[in-house]
């Protein structure tokens, strides 16, 4: 084979092997997964609840420098101060009878 002939082949090898090698490469990096924003489950509607930052049936009891931002309520609060409540506190702590 004559010296360009054979750069004729080499050099459309060289081609065929970038346009294979970047036809291997497009089609890997399309198949990569890709990810998507997600967003947290859908908020729980409580109705007139939903100002209370704690709600509790029972007892809440702090022991620190809490600071709760917004109303807190329950059956029988302590601990405030020294906590903070940025809201109102209602408990049901029947009021005391006077005697």
């Amino acid at each position: 084979m004559p010296h360009a002939a054979r750069s004729v082949v080499r050099r459309r090898l060289a081609v065929g092997l970038v346009l294979a090698l970047t036809c291997t490469g497009a089609a890997a990096w399309a198949s990569v997964p890709t990810r998507t924003a997600q967003t947290g489950p859908s908020p729980v509607l409580l109705g007139g609840a939903d100002r209370f930052a704690v709600l509790a049936g029972g007892t809440i009891t702090n022991t620190g420098s809490t600071i709760v931002n917004g109303d807190l309520g329950g059956g029988v609060i302590a601990g405030f101060p020294p906590g903070t409540v940025n809201g109102s506190s209602m408990d049901a702590t029947p009021p005391r009878s006077e005697t």
